[in-house]
């Protein structure tokens, strides 16, 4: 087999490579030259030209150039600044990738007029229709002497700060506005044509952005709710009824019209096509009729809120309110922090009397509980061994029986192993002769033992007795002995690991009495145990230090 080949080079030239067209002047923008491209090759060749918003070659290529030919190509220099130009412009033939770089030099001492390609306003959302948005650009001119605005063209919903007959100062930009008012929702594709003296330079300015809706519509614009009978509840719904994702939140504007829930929770973002939905209260409280609204706000994008209104009749009542209020029985043991609840446990005509806030008066042993602050004062005094009595309120939901309120107590070792929780003057606020019986609740203490003594804090009055108080104490604690005859009696306390943190003697006098007052601040809060020898025999007591 004898196999046969031609190699050819490929050798191409474009002349000249470096042209300078001169100086443009006034109002001269462009200028024409030529080159030329020789194919000296033996086979054809494709030519690729480069053109740039500066450099424009005619044709645009790529070129087909034959074996052995030469083709003319024009070249259009465009410098977009005055001053000195330069610009290489790279062609490249194939095969054989063969680059063929040309420059081109010029001075520009003309106008030139620089405007933004573009203005974006991005996208605009907003709650009113005829809503407007700006945005600031500027256009600046370079050259010699003075130029104006000839005339500015803007679409429709487009317009300008950029006036006719505007003045324009060579290297001084001049800011001006753009507004688009939409008109619809949707993306927006305009421009601003703008034409420039001297020499009737025309500029295009490209305008986009798009525009979406936030609207909230009510699903539900009224509610009659016809005539009700002390409260009646329901739901209504909101939909996001535009083309933005909306902030909602929801309140009442009426003061006995309460939002019982909303799903999804207030304060949400809403998505379009969305809904929220909001369970409601309206309470006649002692109103012939009514007129109240919920209102549901958009807090973002923008600003704008939808209602629904509730109108009615309320009817007087002709069922009698009664009902049976009871305090629950604890048993605990000391230094125990507890809670007893108090109940309604029967009850008729609370709903169509609107009978919902309440008050009372509860009465206990302080010497045996402690009432823990809050809801649940305590009415203790120094030196104080009887029952005293704390005022308390609440207000009860929607049911009619269950629990309405709870005491908080601590369980302390006082004057007896037992409290009753007596309830008194039990009203409800909106109907204060209402028919009301109530069951009292009672604290018992579990863990006093009475073999081999008392372990009261205060026992009995008669013969020998030790008294500690106040409990619980914060500042100061007394421990009192009566009938402890004249001998010293040492005392100490401990904690609750058996650590001892104070220790003294009480010296009674002739008639067997004596004290120590002991300053307890130092000490954390918690049970600490204290131990008095007297008439030979060891006591102890549990004391509650509180903070």
């Amino acid at each position: 087999m004898n196999l046969n080949a031609i190699t050819s080079e490929v050798t191409v030239t474009a002349t000249p490579s470096s042209i300078d067209i001169g100086t443009l002047s006034g109002c001269e923008i462009e200028r024409d030259t030529t080159i030329t491209i020789n194919n000296t090759s033996s086979v054809g060749v494709t030519v690729s030209l480069p053109s740039t918003a500066e450099v424009i070659f005619s044709p645009a290529g790529p070129l087909t150039i034959a074996a052995r030919s030469t083709q003319n190509v024009r070249v259009t220099i465009r410098p977009a600044a005055t001053g000195a130009f330069s610009q290489t412009a790279t062609l490249v033939a194939e095969p054989c990738t063969v680059s063929l770089p040309v420059t081109f030099t010029a001075q520009k001492n003309g106008i030139a007029f620089t405007t933004p390609a573009s203005v974006d306003f991005g996208e605009f959302s907003a709650c009113e229709a005829s809503a407007s948005t700006t945005r600031t650009t500027q256009v600046t001119f370079d050259g010699t002497g003075s130029a104006t605005v000839a005339s500015v063209t803007t679409g429709s919903t487009l317009t300008t700060t950029l006036a006719v007959g505007q003045g324009l100062t060579p290297g001084q930009p001049v800011s001006f506005n753009v507004v688009w008012t939409p008109i619809a929702e949707g993306p927006l594709v305009d421009s601003i044509v703008v034409i420039f003296e001297p020499c009737s330079e025309r500029r295009v300015i490209r305008v986009n952005g798009s525009r979406s809706r936030a609207e909230l519509t009510s699903d539900n614009t009224n509610v009659a709710l016809g005539s009700i009978a002390g409260t009646t509840t329901g739901t209504v719904t909101f939909t996001n009824s535009g083309t933005d994702t909306l902030r909602v939140g929801v309140t009442s504007r009426s003061a006995n019209t309460f939002i019982v829930a909303t799903r999804p929770a207030n304060l949400t973002d809403i998505l379009p096509g969305g809904r929220i939905e909001v369970d409601y209260r309206v309470n006649c409280a002692g109103r012939a009729s009514f007129v109240d609204s919920i209102e549901a706000a958009v807090l973002s994008p923008c600003s704008s809120s939808a209602f629904t209104t509730f109108t009615g009749t309320c009817t007087t009542s002709t069922v009698a309110a009664q009902s049976h209020i009871v305090i629950d029985t604890a048993a605990v043991k000391i230094g125990d922090r507890f809670s007893v609840p108090i109940r309604i446990a029967t009850s008729q005509g609370l709903n169509a009397n609107n009978l919902r806030a309440w008050t009372a008066n509860v009465t206990y042993n302080p010497m045996v509980v402690v009432g823990a602050g809050g809801s649940t004062p305590d009415c203790f005094v120094n030196g104080q061994f009887t029952p005293c009595t704390i005022a308390i309120n609440g207000t009860r939901g929607t049911d009619t029986v269950g629990q309405i309120g709870e005491l908080t107590f601590t369980a302390v070792l006082g004057t007896t192993d037992m409290t009753m929780l007596t309830l008194s003057n039990f009203v409800w606020t909106a109907d204060t002769t209402a028919d009301i019986t109530t069951t009292d609740g009672k604290v018992v203490i579990t863990d006093i033992c009475r073999e081999g003594g008392d372990r009261y804090l205060a026992p009995k009055l008669e013969g020998f007795s030790i008294t500690v108080f106040p409990t619980p104490a914060s500042t100061d604690l007394t421990i009192l002995v009566k009938g402890a005859g004249t001998a010293p009696i040492p005392w100490s306390l401990a904690n609750y690991i058996g650590v001892e943190v104070l220790n003294g003697t009480i010296t009674p006098d002739a008639s067997g009495t004596g004290q120590a007052v002991v300053d307890v601040r130092s000490l954390g809060a918690g049970l600490y145990l204290l131990t008095t020898d007297a008439r030979g025999t060891t006591y102890r007591n549990t004391v509650l230090i509180q903070r």
